[in-house]
């Protein structure tokens, strides 16, 4: 059944609440990884928030103090963003789309924790269809 969304239909269909936000390009976060130095305290470089869910690529470091990535997902409850849980794949910063990369992650985590990127209410991952008021949406791939 994987994947169940198309990043584009993603987009079309949440709109103002879609956004990817970066605060270190790749080339900085590599720095990072090569060095352990970061000029600022931002461990968090890359965020994608797609409706109730967003996923972020975090820098921690290791008992060693050496630097590696993490996937990080937040779920949105009530407007307020609160932690979920580490996501369990690699990240690879050396893709061509690191914001389609990410989106892949997370739909691909959302399938797998039946996580829904619309209200509850609104949306049965089963259906395939998005029902905002008397308006519906086709999410087809």
């Amino acid at each position: 059944m994987y994947p169940l969304y198309s990043l584009d239909k993603i987009k079309e269909v949440l709109s103002n609440d879609y956004a990817f936000h970066q605060s270190k390009t790749i080339d900085e976060v590599k720095r990072i990884l090569k060095t352990g130095e970061m000029s600022d305290n931002n461990d968090v470089p890359f965020v994608l928030e797609a409706g109730n869910l967003d996923i972020e690529i975090t820098i921690k470091w290791n008992e060693d103090d050496k630097a590696y990535l993490e996937y990080f997902c937040c779920v949105r409850t009530d407007g307020e963003w609160e932690s979920f849980e580490e996501i369990p794949y690699t990240v690879d910063l050396d893709v061509p789309d690191l914001e389609a990369e990410m989106f892949r992650v997370l739909d691909k985590f959302a399938e797998e924790r039946a996580l829904c990127f619309f209200a509850q209410n609104e949306h049965t991952r089963q259906s395939g269809q998005f029902i905002e008021g008397e308006n519906e949406y086709d999410l087809e791939r």
